[in-house]
């Protein structure tokens, strides 16, 4: 039952590494599901979800939502979609959450800041490179503030993925294979331990370390 999980970093072509890697090994994906199955609990409109993930939310909309429970059902949504198998996992804290499963690879994909503004100039239709730029670090600096509010961890810390990835040097195709390399390594191998270790997982909640998890497998 494979497991991979991926960063979700803007332009970094993470998106499509991920849609190929599920076609050849035949995976679920998860990915947006995240935000409507929340917004549900939360019942809260899932543009809602997205903005506060985005760093897009407004004063108002940050002060009033519950931002331990965005935590708390983020968390609950990947962790027991992890532990279904077959899935490739893109964002929402996967790599965070997952990477002390030995079963589990987790990857970064990324790209120098200069590709990234190019793509993303590419899919808005404009030549405005100054304003793209801000876009992609303001998309940054969230996520890397939630991993630090979350889990403690610095965004992009190469200690916690198993593999790290320059889709500038490398084609999407590349990376794939990379990835596909890896999971077939006896190291990822699901065994009766690593599912045992899938059963506990911790997730943190701002302003303390809050609960456990427990994923039944």
């Amino acid at each position: 039952m494979p497991v991979i999980a991926l960063t979700q970093e803007m332009g970094s072509l993470a998106k499509d590494v991920a849609q190929q890697l599920a076609d050849e090994l035949h995976l679920s994906t998860l990915r947006h599901e995240v935000a409507e199955h929340v917004a549900q609990k939360m019942h809260v409109p899932r543009s809602l979800i997205n903005r506060l993930r985005e760093g897009n939310a407004g004063t108002i909309e940050r002060l009033r939502t519950d931002r331990a429970s965005l935590a708390v059902y983020s968390a609950e949504e990947v962790l027991e979609t992890a532990a279904r198998g077959d899935v490739v996992l893109r964002g929402w804290g996967a790599t965070c959450l997952l990477h002390t499963v030995p079963h589990v690879v987790c990857v970064r994909v990324t790209r120098p800041m200069k590709q990234r503004v190019e793509w993303l100039m590419k899919n808005l239709d404009t030549d405005d490179a100054a304003s793209a730029e801000a876009e992609i670090r303001r998309s940054d600096q969230a996520h890397a503030a939630r991993m630090h509010e979350q889990f403690g961890v610095t965004w992009g810390d190469p200690l916690l993925y198993d593999l790290v990835l320059n889709a500038e040097r490398l084609s999407v195709d590349s990376c794939v294979q990379q990835i596909k390399a890896l999971v077939a390594r006896p190291e990822f191998a699901e065994t009766p331990a690593s599912l045992v270790s899938f059963t506990i997982a911790e997730c943190w909640n701002a302003p303390r370390r809050s609960r456990f998890y427990v994923v039944s497998t």
